[in-house]
């Protein structure tokens, strides 16, 4: 629902796997990649170029659940869309923090915290993009709406916000019913070989606003 101004620049002509790679080696062991759609672009990245499982710092990424799912009653969208690339990437040996449906539908902006957003371009922005999904959100009852992909950057800057627990995460590729599934080892008696993933299952949702109302207002753009 918002209006955006014509592109003022060519589209990158890098592909994204390769500028992926070739930034983590201008950079090695300083960047965090963020992923916030499904993972295809990172496990093109990991198989064409190996080196970069030992030159990325970790992988921050919005997608999975231990528990439910909303694309099927497992399984998460951008898990879904590419499971296989998910399980590529958390098979990587590179730090992994998932942001999965667990914290994120607890990291909701409320209408009202929308409507205080000051009158700048960025606040008339972030309203009009996100009218639409508010009230989808509203309508099954949530407080607000679900700020998802905010999620793996906001763990970044301010990881005192959040709870969660290291686990061991596979994704499920040939189930029928559980195909795409994130299962962790959370609790369960048995536990996979490694510990592989940091999985992200709470969050301060007040501190959480605060920090997304402080961002969107300090902006004037």
């Amino acid at each position: 629902g918002a209006v955006l101004p014509a592109p003022r620049r060519a589209p990158e002509q890098t592909p994204a796997w390769d500028a992926l790679y070739e930034a983590a080696a201008r950079m090695p062991g300083e960047l965090t990649l963020v992923a916030t759609g499904p993972l295809t672009n990172a496990a093109i990245a990991l198989t064409a170029h190996p080196a970069l499982r030992s030159l990325l710092r970790g992988i921050a990424l919005m997608g999975g659940a231990a528990v439910g799912g909303n694309r099927t009653p497992c399984s998460e969208f951008n898990i879904h869309a590419d499971p296989d690339a998910a399980e590529i990437v958390f098979s990587s040996g590179i730090p992994i923090i998932m942001c999965g449906l667990d914290v994120t539908e607890q990291a909701w902006f409320s209408p009202e915290e929308f409507a205080a957003l000051p009158d700048t371009p960025v606040g008339r922005f972030a309203r009009a993009a996100t009218a639409g999904p508010m009230q989808k959100n509203m309508a099954r009852g949530a407080g607000g709406l679900c700020l998802h992909d905010v999620c793996p950057v906001l763990y970044l800057t301010h990881p005192e916000l959040f709870t969660g627990r290291q686990a061991g995460v596979h994704v499920e590729t040939r189930g029928t019913v559980t195909y795409a599934k994130t299962v962790t080892d959370l609790d369960s008696d048995a536990k996979f070989p490694e510990r592989n993933v940091f999985v992200v299952l709470g969050v301060d949702r007040a501190g959480f606003a605060a920090h997304i109302t402080e961002a969107l207002s300090s902006y004037a753009g």
